[in-house]
């Protein structure tokens, strides 16, 4: 009976997130900022939420759900739902604050715009960054239509770019991949706030939108990921729709947004049917399927089942060790990792899967025990809730544009804890935000 009530919760608590904060939020920040309102409905509402309920009915979905130990999914959903619960008090926290402010009074305040020469110069670093990865690796991106085998892809992937040092990590990922991804969303976010109506060849600010995009787009394939470019571009286009909110009061229908959605799902299965030839139509969607909704929250359950049962993989001092590799001066191994080695040994050995991806509160648990899940819940949802709560009085609004949607792009929510909490990026974006512009400035009101 317990699990049946536990089911319940989880989906009624999911279903009151979809509808108060996706399909009809009243707080401001949320409901002005669409790209938000997607990181809830993909992360939260379905990889968590009905991911969770999902892979608790269809156990035998993949292989790490039926290696699932006694406990791990009743624990599991408890922390699921707990985490849920989190997230609601915290956002009904923000949201009896963001009541008591005059948002018209705030949007007559000064505005400003990022300093151009800082940011001309942070582009100069990415360009020559990006010229470098191309003279050394090429267009790796060709591999994915080459007629390679999964194998040898996977192979190409984890072993060959993932973790090449043959160009510098700051180099590759700072300075290239992450530097281009920031500066396409301020770019983005500056023309349209400024109603940029001028040609590229007028236009400082549309001629760096054009290169760091494109440059953007070759560092997000890289490691032939097609999910995260579709993902890219689909953020892309939902800071779009929320600095055209700002800038001119219009509201995207949710008839367009969701026309979007499906055509870039549509691009997905294209570019799969392409990597994956032997695939017929009926094996492709269901792989995308479980790939979807159960894959990503299938080690999670594994790790607190491994917890319940006394196995540990991970120690709270491994936080030392991962601080040591963001600096280059000490090996890390990732809780999923240590999942990925215990349960695809000779695929981990052989460099055809690098690590699981899982749900960051099964990181948590396997280091710091289940009696840690309310309090990094309550920390993560702070985290994301309160940063697009001050997005709100951030200026310029162009640095903060772009910003939140660079946080919500980098978020390893589904991936990890360390690299969310802790990462180069958060360290490398604080900096940032210190040198983009003298007049940075954040308006609360009292």
């Amino acid at each position: 009976m317990i699990y049946i009530t536990l089911q319940v919760l989880v989906l009624l608590t999911t279903c009151y997130i979809l509808y108060r904060q996706v399909l009809n939020p009243k707080a401001f920040s949320i409901a002005s900022s669409y790209e938000f309102r997607f990181f809830i409905l993909f992360n939260v509402v379905v990889l968590l939420g009905f991911g969770s309920i999902l892979a608790y009915n269809l156990p035998d979905t993949n292989s790490v759900l039926k290696r699932v130990m006694p406990g791990g999914y009743e624990w599991g959903l408890l922390g699921v739902l707990i985490f849920l619960v989190c997230w609601l008090i915290v956002s009904a926290l923000f949201n009896i604050k963001e009541r008591s402010y005059d948002y018209v009074k705030i949007d007559r305040k000064e505005d400003s715009f990022c300093s151009v020469n800082i940011l001309i110069l942070l582009t100069s670093l990415m360009v020559a960054s990006t010229l470098l990865i191309l003279a050394v690796y090429g267009i790796p991106q060709k591999a994915m239509f080459s007629g390679m085998s999964a194998q040898d892809l996977a192979v190409m992937r984890t072993s060959g770019l993932h973790n090449s040092t043959a160009v510098p990590t700051l180099v590759r990922r700072l300075f290239a991949k992450e530097l281009s991804i920031v500066l396409s969303f301020i770019f983005l976010s500056r023309v349209v706030l400024s109603r940029n109506r001028n040609s590229i060849f007028k236009s400082k600010a549309k001629l760096l939108l054009f290169i760091s995009f494109f440059c953007a787009v070759y560092h997000v394939s890289f490691e032939l990921s097609k999910s995260k470019l579709v993902a890219y571009i689909l953020l892309y286009y939902l800071l779009y729709c929320s600095c055209k909110l700002k800038a001119y009061k219009r509201k995207t229908n949710l008839s367009s947004l969701f026309l979007t959605f499906i055509s870039l799902f549509g691009v997905l299965v294209l570019i799969f049917s392409l990597t994956y030839p032997d695939y017929d139509f009926q094996q492709l969607i269901l792989y995308l399927t479980s790939r979807l909704f159960v894959s990503q929250i299938s080690p999670y359950y594994y790790s607190v089942g491994l917890w319940v049962n006394d196995i540990s993989i991970a120690e709270p001092f491994d936080i030392i060790f991962y601080l040591g590799e963001v600096f280059k001066v000490a090996d890390f191994q990732a809780p999923a990792q240590r999942l990925t080695e215990m349960l695809f040994y000779d695929a981990y050995i052989s460099g055809r899967m690098n690590y699981l991806s899982s749900f960051l509160l099964g990181d948590a648990v396997s280091m710091f025990g289940f009696y840690s899940v309310p309090f990094f819940s309550l920390y993560i949802a702070f985290l994301l809730r309160g940063f697009f709560f001050i997005r709100c009085f951030g200026f310029p609004r162009d640095l903060f544009f772009g910003l939140g949607a660079a946080v919500l792009y980098g978020s390893n929510f589904m991936s990890s804890l360390f690299p969310f909490i802790l990462s180069s990026s958060v360290i490398f974006i604080v900096v940032f935000v210190s040198l983009a512009s003298k007049r940075t400035f954040l308006y609360l009101p009292k």
